[in-house]
């Protein structure tokens, strides 16, 4: 029965302030161990390095198979040609001649003074409203 009320009580835990310092460091020093032996692990089990092959046996390697021709005759690489090549800009487009002005009318006896006619033809003519389409 003892052990049986033993299980029901709290257990309570203090710690101070230097305890908890002492653990966290503890865990740190922990973990980079852990990392450290990890990496060492890795290194011896990962497989040699290869010795990185001369770049220009890999280009002759090519060439031989490329039949001794040069890389720009004929393979359709114009790189060098369009980067060399002055840039052509287009020319400006042409001055839009000015739109063309209906004869004016004849002024037609009781329209008015002759100076509000000459007002009316003086403006641009207004703008027909766009067609509405109802949907």
């Amino acid at each position: 029965m003892r052990d049986g009320n033993r299980l029901k009580e709290k257990i309570e835990l203090r710690l101070d302030r230097r305890q908890v310092v002492s653990t966290a460091v503890g865990l740190l020093v922990y973990s980079a161990a852990v990392f450290a032996l990890g990496v060492i692990v890795g290194n011896k089990l990962s497989p040699p390095p290869r010795a990185a092959a001369d770049p220009r046996g890999l280009l002759d390697r090519i060439d031989a198979r490329s039949g001794g021709r040069s890389a720009g005759a004929g393979d359709g690489l114009t790189f060098q040609e369009e980067l060399t090549r002055p840039v052509v800009t287009a020319p400006p487009p042409a001055a839009r001649a000015p739109a063309r002005r209906a004869p004016p009318a004849k002024e037609a006896a009781g329209q008015g003074p002759p100076s509000a006619a000459a007002g009316r033809r003086a403006g641009p003519a207004p703008a027909a409203p766009a067609p509405s389409q109802a949907g």
